[in-house]
């Protein structure tokens, strides 16, 4: 039996096997239509400027050297890319390492091709002796050929990598800031928390829009998550009894404005931390409400363009319990 054969025979058994999975799953992303093909070719153009042009074109080098290998890396390359600017509800960047592997190996393959031909013009024109242009080389001049060929194709190879990375969106060296892409939040939790805890008092109430990193920062675990929904999909953040705890750190969730008014007018004093994409996918109602009735601190706050985050408060101290119950 041919190796062909034996492939898509184990293809078919492996499809029959997790068949119901994958059917439903396919199923259920045909019937999503999105259009994210612009975000995403401008994403890489961005990041892998030279990778990815290069790269494109070592699909023609590939189709000259095995058709068979480039159709195979073509189909990788196209499937996905298809189903994550069409198919898929969410936009991120993430959904690019399905098929990055690919984009690198055509880059390779490019370079290969563009170092090869450079190295054989320029050895190329020794194979005859320039006095007599007939006489062919020795066969020391030809080894010394081979042998600079052999130094010149890594030689380029490496000088067209190292162009092409300082461009490209890799890290190799730890930093305290990296470049994400547009989509990625990147707020400064750190001022945020320390603010509140420079000002923290005994019985303050935390709520926090990322209950999970504020765990890790702050001197006292949140008391609150002020849920939104992070994927914009119908998944479940809120667990337990009436979908009332929060799903990482076991918190009592606010799901509405009502009950982010309700935790704000019956305690003393709190704190909450929201940032730029808890903001978008929370809803008006509560926008508003933290904006018209919490004092927001500028100086525990960060305001940059794709890391904006924002620490307001509230203090009842002076509001006697009479007027607490004349608010509720």
């Amino acid at each position: 039996m041919k190796k062909q054969n034996i492939i898509l025979l184990l293809c078919i058994v492996i499809l029959l096997v997790v068949g119901e999975v994958f059917f439903g799953l396919f199923s259920s992303a045909w019937g999503i239509k999105m259009n994210y093909f612009t975000e995403y070719t401008n994403y890489l153009a961005e990041i892998l400027p030279v990778i990815l042009y290069i790269g494109v074109a070592g699909i023609i080098v590939m189709f000259k050297k095995d058709i068979n290998i480039s159709l195979l890396l073509l189909l990788a390359l196209v499937i996905p890319f298809y189903f994550i600017c069409f198919h898929v509800y969410m936009l991120s960047m993430r959904y690019l390492y399905f098929f990055m592997p690919i984009i690198i190996i055509l880059f390779a393959y490019s370079v290969t091709f563009i170092c090869d031909t450079l190295a054989n013009a320029v050895t190329g024109g020794w194979k005859r002796k320039p006095q007599s242009g007939t006489e062919p080389l020795t066969a020391g001049e030809v080894k010394g050929s081979l042998r600079l060929k052999k130094c010149l194709s890594p030689a380029l190879a490496v000088i067209i990598i190292g162009l092409s990375l300082p461009g490209a969106g890799f890290g190799f060296l730890p930093q305290s800031h990296h470049y994400l892409e547009w989509t990625a939040p990147q707020p400064d939790f750190k001022l945020a928390y320390s603010f509140i805890n420079a000002n923290l008092d005994e019985g303050d109430i935390i709520i926090d829009t990322w209950p999970a990193v504020g765990s890790f920062y702050l001197d006292q675990s949140p008391d609150f998550w002020l849920a939104f929904n992070i994927a914009g999909v119908d998944v479940q953040y809120c667990v337990g009894e009436g979908q009332s705890r929060e799903i990482y750190t076991n918190i009592s969730c606010i799901k509405e404005a009502s009950e982010l008014e309700e935790v704000v007018n019956t305690t003393q004093r709190g704190w909450l931390v929201i940032d730029r994409l808890a903001s978008y996918k929370l809803s008006y109602a509560t926008i508003d409400f933290i904006e018209e009735h919490l004092t927001y601190y500028e100086e525990g706050s960060s305001e940059i363009a794709a890391g904006t985050i924002k620490v307001y408060g509230w203090d009842n101290e002076n509001t006697t319990s009479e007027d607490t119950n004349d608010i509720e």
